[in-house]
């Protein structure tokens, strides 16, 4: 329908001039980026016309219908269980590290229940925003040195080398020495002498899942969150704004197509 916003869901999408991949390519649109069809007709093998607001500039062209996915797309039914495997992994993440798939399907699989991750809401919200936060399990440590934590006191990084060693580890990025130290002790693991140990996928499944369980506000939990469907607020408790929020709301889509987005199994 004209008017109707779509995000991209594949990684580097042409706009073409005309509906045919042979041409000319007017810009490559990010996953994540929303587009808004122009008018009702199917110009021939699925494209659609759209505009793109990108680089502070609008681009009008044709898209493939079959790399975009309209915004509020309904909760799908799922597979009918919360397993969750490499397979499912890699189906939300198009391209994890694969040394690290043995050891989250392992973390997930045992950490989940323990936290009361155990809807299809719950688990679709909570992998989605893991995917998003590592990098769609690329990495289980911060790209950046950590050079800019260095000195920072509200982060316990108050003796010289804190910051690199206490940069970002794990699937939500675990940083600064007070938060090594806290969550070492919360999980019987003496991350604050071993920060490394916050970068093993197994480990980091668990440091993911106590800070979903310890990011409770007035009594709300993540959980209660995941439950109303509500990834705005769970966006903004993660990331203290609404960074990435496009391709959350494409990785939660495709969570739910995994794991459902309504019923307890």
């Amino acid at each position: 329908m004209t008017g109707e916003v779509y995000v991209v869901a594949a990684s580097g999408l042409n706009l073409r001039e005309l509906p045919d991949g042979g041409a000319e390519i007017l810009v490559v649109l990010p996953r994540g980026q929303f587009v808004t069809r122009l008018d009702n007709r199917n110009w021939g093998n699925g494209w659609f016309r759209v505009q793109a607001d990108l680089h502070m500039l609008s681009f009008q062209g044709y898209v493939s219908s079959a790399h975009i996915q309209p915004l509020n797309t309904p909760p799908a039914p799922g597979r009918g269980d919360l397993r969750v495997t490499e397979a499912d992994i890699i189906k939300l993440a198009k391209n994890p590290k694969r040394e690290f798939l043995p050891g989250l399907v392992a973390g997930f699989q045992r950490e989940l229940p323990r936290y009361e991750i155990n809807t299809g809401l719950r688990v679709s919200h909570f992998m989605a925003q893991c995917a998003h936060e590592c990098d769609n399990f690329r990495t289980m440590q911060e790209y950046a040195s950590g050079d800019a934590y260095e000195g920072r006191a509200s982060l316990g990084n108050t003796q010289p080398g804190d910051g690199r060693r206490y940069k970002g580890r794990g699937i939500i990025q675990l940083t600064g020495r007070n938060n090594y130290r806290r969550y070492g002790q919360l999980l019987g693991l003496d991350l604050e002498n071993n920060p490394e140990l916050a970068a093993i996928p197994e480990n980091a499944v668990k440091i993911a899942c106590e800070y979903w369980k310890q990011t409770t506000v007035g009594g709300v939990t993540m959980n209660m969150l995941a439950d109303r469907d509500d990834i705005n607020t769970i966006t903004r408790r993660i990331n203290g704004g609404y960074n990435g929020l496009a391709d959350r709301q494409v990785k939660l889509g495709i969570a739910k197509g995994i794991w459902g987005g309504a019923a307890r199994v």
